[in-house]
């Protein structure tokens, strides 16, 4: 990424002759956990969300701030399930129940500090979250945590 936060995108091309050398191993620790896609999902519309508000394209940035709240209540429904043992969703009326709730208090993502304020917010959350799917879990969400502030300290300047 570059200073202003634009990137630049590589594209590598296999040769449709190409096989892999051996077969991805679903069941290895990390591979297939939903957690894991979530977080990855979560960090992916997170660095989104803060480029497009650093360009100024309010709509996008706060559309996909808005998206990380999504992201946290199903963080929240997997917790729930992995609790029940159940994947239904047929009842509520549990303790994860109150995470929902507990988005309310993040900022309206409508402004570009709004936007950061949110995405900082959200990522807190995630990482209570992710101390209470795996007490042992260490996440580093410093390089975001930064990339906001390179964004706040971008929209400050002339």
């Amino acid at each position: 990424m570059v200073v202003d936060l634009r990137r630049i995108d590589i594209t590598a091309v296999v040769p449709t002759n190409h096989t892999a050398s051996a077969p991805l191993d679903e069941s290895a620790p990390g591979k297939g956990s939903p957690v894991e896609a979530l977080v990855n999902e979560f960090r992916f519309d997170a660095v989104l969300a803060a480029i497009k508000a650093a360009r100024g394209d309010m709509l996008i940035g706060g559309h996909l701030a808005l998206q990380l709240a999504r992201h946290l209540l199903v963080a929240a429904m997997l917790l729930r399930d992995r609790e029940t043992g159940t994947t239904h969703h047929c009842f509520g009326g549990t303790r994860w129940d109150a995470w929902a709730a507990a988005l309310r208090a993040a900022p309206s993502p409508f402004t570009r500090r709004d936007i950061t304020a949110a995405i900082r917010y959200y990522t807190n959350t995630l990482e209570e979250l992710l101390r209470i799917w795996d007490p042992q879990a260490q996440p580093d969400h410093g390089p975001p945590l930064s990339m906001l502030d390179d964004v706040d300290a971008h929209a400050s300047a002339p």
